[in-house]
């Protein structure tokens, strides 16, 4: 069950709010500022409501809201901001900057709660993670295929994988493999062609690129390693790693061409130096 984020500097509304929620059933972290949730190392993006305090003053709740909408891409997480200040100006700035619900203090442990219900019913998490598509490609096959219409056509063809370090994942057990992942294929999917395919196998990415000679495929690893490269605060290099095959260079049939890429790993923190 995900949680019901409380950021305020008041232990009373903290109080009021949590024990409000918690008696019907909602799992909550109430904290004083949105410097506790970091130093708790909370995944921002992996939370189901965020209630903030507007008593934190604009030049703190604005930074987090937008902070929020920057790191929450897989689905929409509702913000309430509760406020005793009724001026018409502060509601339409904080809806400006992209909040869902803005409560009038005092809060009533009925309201509030009807609120937040509407705002869970509004805005539901995901049951399953939407990664990277709901089709499911029989990857063996999809490889074979473009191996057979390459070998037709004479013409060259590449497999891309990223993937990750399982040994370098599991001393960095904080991130989640597959959002870590959606982020990826997020990020990487404007940078291919029409004819090229992106898709999630397991832990990993993989990439198919008709007519990628060897030279032409690492050009496009590089751009996915710059890309990514721009991305690097949201989850460390060093778990990912890049491999490639082009047909007919590095092996002439699926087993070949994997065999060559899995045996040609390199970690990202290495190619970007």
């Amino acid at each position: 069950m995900l949680n019901i984020i409380v950021v305020s500097p008041s232990s009373a509304s903290r109080l009021l709010v949590g024990e409000a929620l918690k008696n019907r059933g909602y799992q909550l972290i109430c904290v004083a500022s949105w410097r506790d949730l970091h130093h708790m190392a909370v995944k921002v993006e992996k939370q189901s409501l965020y209630i903030l305090d507007h008593s934190l003053g604009d030049e703190r709740v604005v930074p987090i809201i937008q902070e929020i909408r920057r790191r929450a891409t897989q689905y929409r997480i509702p913000i309430m901001v509760i406020s005793a200040s009724p001026r018409s100006e502060d509601v339409m700035r904080l809806f400006k900057q992209d909040i869902d619900d803005y409560y009038l203090k005092p809060l009533q442990e009925e309201a509030l709660c009807q609120r937040v219900k509407r705002l869970l019913s509004l805005f539901p998490v995901p049951s399953e993670p939407q990664y990277p598509d709901t089709i499911q490609l029989d990857m063996n096959r999809l490889i074979n295929f473009e191996i057979a219409r390459a070998r037709r056509g004479n013409y060259p063809f590449s497999i891309i994988q990223l993937s990750l370090d399982a040994d370098e994942a599991s001393r960095n057990s904080q991130y989640d493999p597959q959002e870590m992942m959606n982020l990826c294929y997020d990020a990487l999917r404007p940078l291919f062609r029409e004819t090229d395919i992106l898709i999630g196998a397991e832990n990993r990415l993989v990439v198919l690129c008709p007519f990628s000679d060897q030279s032409g495929t690492r050009v496009i690893m590089r751009k996915m390693i710059e890309t990514l490269n721009q991305h690097r605060g949201d989850y460390p290099f060093g778990i990912l790693e890049m491999s490639y095959a082009t047909y007919p260079y590095d092996g002439r049939d699926k087993g070949g061409l994997l065999t060559y890429a899995s045996a040609n790993k390199e970690s990202l923190q290495e190619m970007v130096r």
